[in-house]
């Protein structure tokens, strides 16, 4: 249902994205489809985003590269601060979008405050972390999908920007319950280097069941798991979410880190109701509720992996009642209706700490 938003509580911002809204990667299927959505269930919280995608070639000569270098673009940069001044804030996906506009708004005297929301903390990568480097101490306000980001980024740059938690969107319109599988199919989703699948292979070896990974990473110890099954091909958002529908339960295998490594994957399988186990990470804390909404384990520790597992595979009502746990969490706390909310306060509070200057 829409609701109804006086104009006096009306915020009009402008979204920098990476890549344009229709290149979207396997990570979000629908991610098209979404970032409409998403815009429009915004809309009845009152916060109006005017999405803003990067140019192609040859006016932005990093398209079609990485994400990190496809979202520095200087045309766009410079028509932002150049022409679109009318909005209360700038929403930065990510750092790179924000890179230019933060280092030019200076001699283009912009005064409209610039927002990052989401972080990229995963470590190894220098470029990415020179960017930070830049990009942090001069940004004006930063929303992150856990408080140990906020814990981190605070103490390692000790920036002047607001930083605030504000928890991870999901389509829960898209991503509905389905009915219990009675099977003995345990799902896994991840390209990132956070995924734990050595972990995983350990803790399901021996168990009467089928693994499949949905991975493009390449996993040779699974040569030595006759039951373990990859999926590589890239599917369309209709075929990614039978997949899950079609799995007893999912396993979030991921290593120790302050970056909210498996989050999509987490959400996509909360969203529609299923059991799931995942190892305890920093960077998941805020969004995990032992035996509530999941079943948490340690980090690295096969075998708490393989009991809790196994008490999936075993317990029919256990799996019913993370599952209803799972939906309700995220319901009350990562629709596009609670996101849109939460993320309206944190910019408000961005914009009444006043102009930069």
């Amino acid at each position: 249902m829409t609701s109804v938003v006086n104009d006096s509580d009306v915020l009009r911002v402008l979204r920098l994205s990476r890549v344009a809204s229709d290149q979207a990667g396997s990570v979000e299927p629908d991610a098209p489809v979404s970032v409409a959505k998403l815009n429009a269930r915004f809309r009845d919280q009152g916060l109006i985003v005017d999405q803003c995608d990067p140019f192609g070639l040859p006016w932005n000569p990093f398209a079609n590269r990485h994400t990190l270098l496809s979202g520095i673009d200087l045309v766009r940069s410079l028509e932002v601060l150049l022409r679109r001044r009318s909005y209360d804030a700038v929403i930065s996906d990510f750092e790179s979008p924000a890179l230019l506009p933060l280092l030019l708004r200076g001699i283009t005297r912009f005064r409209t405050p610039i927002v990052m929301v989401d972080i990229g903390l995963a470590p190894g990568w220098k470029l990415r972390d020179k960017i930070l480097d830049i990009v942090v101490p001069r940004i004006d306000g930063i929303v992150a999908l856990g408080t140990v980001q906020v814990e981190y980024i605070q103490r390692r740059w000790h920036p002047r920007a607001l930083t605030t938690f504000v928890p991870m969107h999901i389509d829960t319109e898209f991503y509905q319950p389905t009915a219990f599988q009675p099977n003995r199919v345990i799902l896994t989703v991840g390209d990132d280097i956070g995924r734990d699948f050595d972990t995983l292979l350990a803790a399901t070896e021996g168990l009467e069941a089928e693994v499949v990974l949905k991975t493009n990473r390449e996993i040779t110890e699974r040569e030595s798991h006759p039951r373990v099954r990859r999926i590589k091909r890239r599917l369309d958002w209709t075929e990614y979410r039978a997949m899950f529908a079609a799995a007893r339960c999912v396993v979030i295998p991921v290593a120790e880190t302050v970056h909210a490594s498996g989050i999509g994957s987490l959400l996509e399988a909360m969203a529609m109701g299923k059991p799931i186990v995942v190892t305890g990470s920093a960077g998941l804390n805020d969004y995990l509720r032992h035996e509530e909404n999941a079943l948490v384990v340690p980090c690295a520790d096969p075998r708490a992996m393989h009991t809790a597992v196994q008490r999936l595979l075993t317990d029919v009502d256990l799996c019913k009642r993370l599952g209803a746990g799972a939906r309700r969490f995220v319901e009350e706390r990562c629709s596009f209706a609670a996101h849109g909310q939460a993320l309206k306060t944190a910019l408000r509070q961005v914009i009444a700490r006043g102009r930069p200057r």
